[in-house]
């Protein structure tokens, strides 16, 4: 028979034949205690001094056996509750080896993401088309690099304060994501005056004509993620620089 004892002995939830064998022992342990104690006496009906001797002796070797009980069931005690322990900390473990592999899992995903932003697109972009599609491309890697519902990349114009490219982009099916294109003014944007619930990353660089801006959920992306979002941003502001500088500077805005 296979006895669970991953509950502490004198515990409510301890198995019924547990606490049956418990209570038979130390029931038969004072029966058996009594009966040799009172064994001169029921013999020979009288204690002797021989008689008081051995049941002084009987009493102390009854009583030493009950010691090692009590420290034994002490020691059993301490062993179950650090088997617990320790069968937590094994548990604790292995959930922290699963979120570590699901990170690690993560992170792959989001290597192999920021690879394709930089070796996706081999061509620069000649014409107003094939810059859109590059908006859109570097859109898309936003939200694959993180968990909104939606990103918004701008081009806005510094001095004339205007819009010279926008994309924005829904992740899945969700067109209904709630996205406060009306209360963002470009000069806003330009003075980081944002709406609750919007948070801006800018490019890194500034040339004091044009600023590049992603707009995403605020605080919905972590550090690391913004750090993948600015590169995505300073991509996408080498691009229209090339676009603008290979003939394309009477056309700088792309609708």
């Amino acid at each position: 028979m296979i006895i669970n004892l991953s509950i502490p002995i004198g515990s409510n939830l301890m198995p019924k034949n547990l606490r049956f064998l418990e209570r038979l022992y130390i029931f038969l342990f004072i029966a058996d205690s009594v009966l040799v104690t009172l064994n001169h006496y029921l013999v020979n009906g009288e204690l002797g001094r021989a008689g008081q001797i051995e049941l002084v002796l009987t009493i102390g070797f009854f009583a030493i056996a009950y010691v090692m009980y009590t420290l034994y069931k002490r020691v059993v005690n301490e062993n179950l509750h650090e088997y617990e322990r320790l069968k937590k900390d094994k548990r604790s473990l292995e959930d922290n080896i699963t979120e570590a592999f699901q990170y690690i899992g993560k992170l792959n995903i989001q290597l192999e993401e920021i690879r394709s932003v930089f070796s996706g697109e081999n061509k620069y972009p000649e014409s107003r088309s094939q810059f859109k599609v590059i908006l859109k491309f570097l859109s898309d890697k936003v939200l694959a690099l993180t968990d909104i519902d939606w990103v918004c990349l701008k081009i806005i114009d510094i001095s004339e304060c205007k819009i010279l490219a926008e994309q924005i982009r829904y992740r899945g099916s969700n067109t209904v994501a709630p996205f406060p294109n009306a209360d963002i003014g470009c000069h806003n944007i330009i003075n980081g005056k944002l709406p609750i619930g919007v948070t801006a990353i800018y490019s890194s660089k500034s040339n004091g004509v044009f600023k590049i801006v992603c707009l995403v959920p605020g605080l919905e992306i972590s550090k690391e993620q913004r750090v993948l979002v600015k590169a995505i941003v300073n991509q996408l502001e080498m691009f229209y620089l090339i676009y603008v500088r290979s003939g394309n500077t009477d056309r700088r805005e792309i609708k």
